[in-house]
């Protein structure tokens, strides 16, 4: 005997119910404008620019770098 907590978990549509629409490789956005999507451009092709490096960038890295190189002494050295 269902109750109505079970009715309420059951899933409204189905896998049938759902269009199969594909996604097209050369998406753009709605308004045309070339901008791309919310995280960037999908054009691939575009040139790599260096950028400055931070401070608080380099002080990661280090402090990664010195992170790991502990770990791996302590596993050699079994501490």
């Amino acid at each position: 005997m269902a109750t109505q907590d079970d009715e309420d978990d059951e899933w409204r549509f189905s896998l049938d119910d759902l269009d199969d629409g594909e996604v097209s490789e050369t998406a753009t956005d709605a308004s045309g404008d070339g901008d791309g999507n919310i995280a960037g451009t999908l054009e691939t092709r575009q040139p790599l620019e260096p950028g400055d490096i931070d401070l608080e960038n380099a002080v990661f890295v280090a402090l990664g770098v010195l992170i790991v190189v502990g770990l791996i002494l302590g596993a050699v050295l079994g501490f």
